[in-house]
């Protein structure tokens, strides 16, 4: 059972419509965090200036709203169950009386709450009489303490919820739109669009708190780690130098700068970084009297993916599974002799394939996310004929392009399709 209590207050304020102000606090009170620990206080503050309600700004005609904005706040996680007392499981094997009780979750009564500090300030711009809007933000969120509910196999627990470093988030937004063609009173508008983000994250304080649990990643060769300094999305791998063009090995670097056959875990580093630099929507819509499209293309750059189909399909094949589905670059671009420059080893190495930064990739890939045509019949007389008042055609496009820097299999480890589909919508009088 989790209880849960909270005082709430707010307070907003608002000048000639160009001075705006916005209050909050909450005090809560849960027992999904430590009994040392029942209550926490949370706030926000958040102050906008309308600059174009400003007697300056009305000679400027081209400027329709101008906001310049910013905020403060405080925010949680309850999300952890109630971890203030330890669980117990009866041992219902041992008879059916069910004596004998096993520890399933210890307790932890020091657990603080799980909070988080954002900050952030934006524009919002129209302009040119709404042909151009213009929307940015920027924004840090700081997270202090983490709640890690995970430890090693080692210690008997599935489950611990301690406190153990912090994780800052920076990053950038926009969104922008530009309508060449704007005559919405005739029906006529073009527009395009582009969405937009940027963000880097970086993990601060653990002081070693997690030295076993990465160890015990660093066994079972996850791409994962928990690090100082380094950013939740970073992967973790021994570095490599390819294949040797002599002998068919993989060459590996150590955190020395020493080339190496031997591969050593100790040598893992941060390799790449999972997130993107930026990614976002191209959108462009046209409207014609009753014709519309809608085109939506979503972009990614420079993101950095570990490439399982060549890890589990290329190199890493074993007898039990080699009469499945296999990548054909396994028998057709490995190294076969001396001399030879590929990206995989020699078909004659059968010892099992590290993970090495010879198989993260950097993707640039854009998808066709969504394609929308569509034709509204009105004021026919053969719509009055038919008793209708309305009559639209619509065809959807989904998914239907991808390409992509990376080679990779899709849609068979998981659900993928390109969609094509055709409503018709009618209104009768």
């Amino acid at each position: 059972m989790t209880r849960r209590t909270s005082i709430v207050g707010s307070v907003n304020y608002s000048y000639a419509q160009k001075y705006n102000l916005d209050l909050n606090y909450n005090l809560d009170g849960s027992t999904s965090f430590g009994s040392n620990n029942l209550f926490s206080p949370y706030y926000s503050a958040g102050i906008s200036w309308n600059a174009n309600k400003e007697n300056f700004f009305k000679n400027i005609p081209w400027v329709n709203v101008l906001r310049l904005r910013g905020n403060i706040g405080i925010t949680g996680n309850q999300n952890f169950g109630n971890v203030s007392q330890s669980v117990f499981n009866y041992n219902t094997d041992i008879n059916r009386f069910g004596q004998g009780i096993s520890l399933s979750a210890l307790g932890a009564p020091d657990l603080e709450w799980q909070r988080t500090r954002q900050i952030s300030v934006g524009m919002d711009a129209t302009l040119f009489n709404n042909k151009l809007n213009v929307q940015l933000n920027a924004y840090d969120k700081y997270t202090d303490p983490l709640v890690a509910v995970t430890l090693p196999s080692s210690t008997g627990l599935s489950a611990y919820p301690f406190n153990a470093g912090t994780l800052d988030y920076k990053g950038l937004e926009s969104t922008i739109s530009f309508s060449p063609i704007y005559r919405p009173q005739d029906r006529i508008v073009l527009t395009f669009g582009i969405t937009g983000s940027m963000m880097k994250a970086k993990y601060a304080n653990f002081d070693n708190k997690l030295n076993s649990l990465n160890n015990e990643m660093r066994e079972s060769n996850a791409l994962v780690r928990y690090r100082d300094g380094y950013s939740p999305n970073s992967l973790w791998a021994v570095r490599s130098l390819g294949i040797d063009p002599t002998t068919g090995r993989e060459v590996f670097l150590t955190k020395s700068g020493q080339q190496t056959f031997n591969y050593n875990s100790d040598d893992i580093t941060s390799v790449g970084n999972s997130q993107p630099l930026a990614e976002g929507i191209l959108r462009s819509t046209f409207a014609y009297k009753g014709f519309t499209a809608n085109v939506m293309i979503r972009y990614i750059l420079r993101k950095d993916n570990f490439n399982t189909a060549l890890f589990n399909k290329v190199e890493n094949i074993s007898k039990d599974n080699v009469e499945n589905n296999q990548d054909k670059r396994a028998l057709y671009e490995r190294w076969q002799q001396p001399g030879d420059v590929t990206q995989f080893k020699a078909i004659s190495i059968t010892n099992t394939t590290p993970m090495s930064s010879r198989f993260i990739q950097r993707e640039n890939s854009f998808s066709g996310e969504s394609i929308n045509l569509g034709y509204e019949f009105r004021n026919n007389r053969w719509l009055d004929q038919a008793k209708l008042s309305s009559l639209r055609i619509n065809a959807f496009l989904n998914d239907i392009f991808y390409t992509s820097t990376i080679r990779r299999e899709r849609g068979i480890d998981y659900p993928f399709t390109r969609s094509v589909s055709l409503s018709l919508n009618a209104t009768f009088k």
